[in-house]
């Protein structure tokens, strides 16, 4: 059987933060609950794909999953397995802010096999925490750290923030430090990405904060890279670095282009090259599955042509530092790499293409130039 990566979305969080632009609310306890009870309804839905495939890796991200109540997660939980065969996971994943988690959440989790934990942290420096608008400080994150670990959960992620505005290179270093000196499995370390309609965009627009320029936000990441590859950490994608063995089989699912299915509003699936999403309005969501039905977006299905798949094995693959096959490239691709290697942009390596550390950080405009019309 073909595996099969299974995500779900849980839109809920304390607050929205300035630079989200997922689809995450702040809803009573009385809403989350008709919200699971319409997943649920869509894993029933849903359940025959798993017949056909093998579920390789769960992840079940946001929002804020820990920002659910214990009655819910162990709902939620009851129910994934009750729909779905989770025998052969290898990799099942919660989402974790610092502020939300608790002894009670951790147990009901191990009882159901999780046995991943990803920190959305973004920084330890305070006056960045604020600017972002995240619901914790340094303090409260070393606590829900150090419960995870006391919980034996051998294998946790924390994610990273730069190129705020503000930061300087003295406050990432010292927040690299900081996550350094615990010992996290994977460290995930995201350029900040100012989208429309976020609070961030809005203090840009009236002058609030000032974007990093892009020569900041280059010495950023080659010193993130530098830094975390002397201290044991190897980057094994764009943003992703880990400890041997240690990297995400759910994320590596989705940049090999393996069969995935989402669960949730405007989550997203891709089932042997079929692509089709949930509507991105909760309500909606929820009356959908409440009358029955699941709630893919109209015209969201799309069958995959050729030049899609060529393309998407373009900026997925390459976005690994293992790279794609050379045959993978079209042919007008292959005439373009003699000079990306002259100009120290890619790497060939036997039979496979590769970006360098220079290629990785104007990896969008060498997609652009590989990939077919």
């Amino acid at each position: 059987m073909k595996p099969l990566s299974l995500y779900i979305h849980i839109p809920f969080c304390k607050r929205k933060c300035s630079y989200c632009d997922f689809v995450s609310v702040a809803k009573p306890f009385s809403f989350q609950e008709t919200y699971i009870d319409a997943l649920i309804n869509e894993m029933r839905l849903q359940a025959a794909i798993s017949a056909s495939h093998k579920i390789d890796t769960i992840y079940i991200g946001g929002g804020t999953p820990s920002f659910l109540e214990e009655s819910l997660i162990e709902k939620l939980l009851s129910a994934l397995s009750d729909n779905f065969c989770t025998d052969f996971v290898r990799e099942y994943t919660f989402e974790c802010n610092p502020e939300s988690l608790s002894p009670q959440k951790l147990e009901i989790l191990k009882k159901h096999g999780v046995n991943r934990l990803s920190f959305g942290l973004q920084t330890t420096d305070s006056s960045e925490l604020e600017l972002l608008r995240r619901s914790h400080d340094f303090e409260t994150f070393i606590g829900s750290f150090k419960l995870g670990r006391d919980h034996g959960f051998k294998n946790i992620s924390v994610d990273l923030m730069f190129a705020l505005p503000s930061q300087t290179m003295s406050s990432l270093s010292k927040s690299l430090e900081d996550i350094i000196s615990i010992s996290p499995e994977h460290i995930s370390c995201y350029s900040l990405i100012i989208e429309e309609g976020t609070l961030m965009n809005k203090w840009v627009n009236e002058g609030k904060v000032t974007p990093v320029d892009d020569d900041t936000y280059v010495e950023m990441y080659r010193y993130i890279v530098s830094h975390l590859e002397n201290h044991g950490y190897h980057q094994y994608e764009i943003s992703n670095f880990c400890k041997d063995g240690y990297e995400s089989l759910h994320n590596s699912a989705y940049w090999l282009r393996q069969n995935y299915l989402g669960l949730g509003v405007a989550a997203h699936s891709m089932i042997d090259n079929k692509r089709f999403s949930n509507t991105d309005n909760i309500t909606n969501y929820i009356n959908c599955l409440d009358g029955g039905n699941l709630s893919v977006e109209e015209g969201s299905l799309e069958l995959l042509s050729s030049n899609d798949i060529i393309n998407e094995t373009i900026f997925l693959g390459l976005r690994m530092n293992r790279g794609i096959k050379l045959k993978e490239l079209p042919l007008e691709a292959l005439d373009k790499v003699d000079g990306l290697v002259k100009n120290k942009l890619v790497e060939i390596e036997e039979d496979r293409i590769r970006l360098t550390q220079k290629g990785r950080e104007i990896s969008n405009t060498i997609f652009v130039e590989l990939m077919t019309d």
